[in-house]
Protein backbone atom coordinates (compact mmCIF):
# COMPACT_ATOMS: atom_id res chain seq x y z
CA UNK A 1 0.00 0.00 0.00
CA UNK A 2 1.23 3.49 -0.84
CA UNK A 3 1.47 6.40 1.54
CA UNK A 4 -0.13 9.69 0.47
CA UNK A 5 3.30 11.13 -0.30
CA UNK A 6 4.27 8.06 -2.39
CA UNK A 7 0.91 8.25 -4.18
CA UNK A 8 1.66 11.86 -5.14
CA UNK A 9 4.89 10.68 -6.71
CA UNK A 10 2.79 8.50 -8.98
CA UNK A 11 1.79 11.76 -10.68
CA UNK A 12 5.30 11.60 -12.13
CA UNK A 13 5.01 8.02 -13.41
CA UNK A 14 6.30 5.01 -11.54
CA UNK A 15 9.16 6.89 -9.88
CA UNK A 16 9.65 6.83 -6.13
CA UNK A 17 11.11 9.61 -3.96
CA UNK A 18 14.39 7.68 -3.97
CA UNK A 19 14.33 7.66 -7.79
CA UNK A 20 13.74 11.41 -7.74
CA UNK A 21 16.78 12.02 -5.52
CA UNK A 22 19.00 9.79 -7.68
CA UNK A 23 17.81 11.34 -10.95
CA UNK A 24 18.05 14.88 -9.56
CA UNK A 25 21.62 14.21 -8.42
CA UNK A 26 22.58 12.77 -11.81
CA UNK A 27 21.04 15.73 -13.60
CA UNK A 28 22.87 18.12 -11.28
CA UNK A 29 26.24 16.45 -11.92
CA UNK A 30 25.77 16.74 -15.68
CA UNK A 31 24.51 20.33 -15.49
CA UNK A 32 27.42 21.37 -13.25
CA UNK A 33 29.90 20.02 -15.81
CA UNK A 34 28.20 21.88 -18.67
CA UNK A 35 27.91 25.15 -16.75
CA UNK A 36 31.56 25.05 -15.64
CA UNK A 37 32.63 24.44 -19.23
CA UNK A 38 30.56 27.43 -20.35
CA UNK A 39 31.96 29.69 -17.63
CA UNK A 40 35.53 28.67 -18.48
CA UNK A 41 34.85 29.50 -22.11
CA UNK A 42 33.44 32.93 -21.21
CA UNK A 43 36.40 33.71 -18.94
CA UNK A 44 38.97 32.53 -21.49
CA UNK A 45 37.48 34.41 -24.45
CA UNK A 46 36.34 37.68 -22.84
CA UNK A 47 38.22 40.78 -23.93
CA UNK A 48 36.92 42.61 -20.85
CA UNK A 49 36.37 41.09 -17.41
CA UNK A 50 32.81 39.71 -17.54
CA UNK A 51 29.94 39.80 -15.09
CA UNK A 52 28.42 36.35 -14.67
CA UNK A 53 25.24 35.65 -12.71
CA UNK A 54 24.20 32.05 -12.18
CA UNK A 55 20.83 31.39 -10.55
CA UNK A 56 18.39 28.52 -10.25
CA UNK A 57 14.66 29.00 -9.97
CA UNK A 58 14.09 26.62 -7.05
CA UNK A 59 15.63 23.83 -5.06
CA UNK A 60 14.68 20.16 -5.20
CA UNK A 61 11.48 18.78 -3.78
CA UNK A 62 12.71 15.51 -2.34
CA UNK A 63 11.16 16.25 1.07
CA UNK A 64 8.05 18.01 -0.20
CA UNK A 65 4.51 16.90 0.49
CA UNK A 66 2.80 19.30 -1.94
CA UNK A 67 -0.44 19.37 0.03
CA UNK A 68 1.13 19.99 3.46
CA UNK A 69 4.63 21.43 3.12
CA UNK A 70 6.71 21.52 6.29
CA UNK A 71 9.21 24.28 7.12
CA UNK A 72 12.09 21.90 6.23
CA UNK A 73 10.58 20.97 2.87
CA UNK A 74 9.84 24.63 2.09
CA UNK A 75 13.43 25.58 2.92
CA UNK A 76 14.69 22.85 0.60
CA UNK A 77 12.35 23.89 -2.22
CA UNK A 78 13.03 27.63 -1.81
CA UNK A 79 16.82 27.23 -1.59
CA UNK A 80 18.43 28.27 -4.83
CA UNK A 81 21.83 28.63 -6.37
CA UNK A 82 22.58 32.35 -6.48
CA UNK A 83 26.20 32.98 -7.37
CA UNK A 84 28.13 35.78 -9.04
CA UNK A 85 31.40 36.50 -10.77
CA UNK A 86 31.66 40.28 -10.60
CA UNK A 87 34.86 41.63 -12.03
CA UNK A 88 36.22 45.02 -11.18
CA UNK A 89 34.21 45.50 -8.01
CA UNK A 90 35.68 44.67 -4.62
CA UNK A 91 32.93 45.88 -2.28
CA UNK A 92 29.50 45.22 -3.71
CA UNK A 93 26.27 45.73 -1.86
CA UNK A 94 25.38 42.04 -2.02
CA UNK A 95 24.11 40.46 1.17
CA UNK A 96 23.51 36.93 2.44
CA UNK A 97 19.71 36.99 2.23
CA UNK A 98 19.46 38.48 -1.27
CA UNK A 99 16.83 36.94 -3.53
CA UNK A 100 16.61 37.16 -7.33
CA UNK A 101 14.19 40.06 -7.09
CA UNK A 102 17.14 42.30 -6.11
CA UNK A 103 20.10 40.63 -7.81
CA UNK A 104 20.14 42.76 -10.94
CA UNK A 105 19.06 45.89 -9.07
CA UNK A 106 22.21 45.64 -6.94
CA UNK A 107 24.44 44.83 -9.91
CA UNK A 108 23.00 47.60 -12.11
CA UNK A 109 23.31 50.07 -9.24
CA UNK A 110 26.96 49.12 -8.68
CA UNK A 111 28.11 48.98 -12.30
CA UNK A 112 25.87 51.59 -13.93
CA UNK A 113 24.76 53.85 -11.05
CA UNK A 114 21.19 52.95 -12.01
CA UNK A 115 19.60 54.09 -8.74
CA UNK A 116 17.13 51.23 -8.46
CA UNK A 117 15.47 50.92 -5.07
CA UNK A 118 15.73 47.49 -3.51
CA UNK A 119 12.49 45.57 -3.14
CA UNK A 120 11.37 43.74 -0.02
CA UNK A 121 12.76 40.20 0.05
CA UNK A 122 9.76 37.84 0.12
CA UNK A 123 9.33 34.16 -0.72
CA UNK A 124 6.15 32.71 -2.23
CA UNK A 125 5.12 29.10 -2.65
CA UNK A 126 2.43 27.50 -4.76
CA UNK A 127 1.60 23.83 -4.86
CA UNK A 128 1.67 21.49 -7.82
CA UNK A 129 -2.12 21.17 -7.48
CA UNK A 130 -2.85 24.93 -7.33
CA UNK A 131 0.01 26.61 -9.20
CA UNK A 132 -1.50 30.12 -9.19
CA UNK A 133 -2.47 30.26 -5.52
CA UNK A 134 0.62 31.77 -3.91
CA UNK A 135 1.30 31.74 -0.19
CA UNK A 136 3.86 34.04 1.39
CA UNK A 137 6.23 31.70 3.26
CA UNK A 138 8.88 34.27 4.13
CA UNK A 139 8.33 34.14 7.88
CA UNK A 140 8.13 30.34 7.91
CA UNK A 141 11.55 30.23 6.24
CA UNK A 142 13.05 32.83 8.58
CA UNK A 143 11.76 31.03 11.67
CA UNK A 144 13.11 27.69 10.50
CA UNK A 145 16.69 28.92 9.94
Amino acid sequence: SLSVKDAEWKLFGDRTPQDYVRLYRDQLIYTDQQVLEGIRSILNSSLQPPVIVLQSDHGPASLLDWRQPTPDSLRERMSILNTYYLSGKEDLSLYETITPVNTFRVIFNEYFDAGYELLEERNYFSSWHAPYQFSDVTEVLRESE
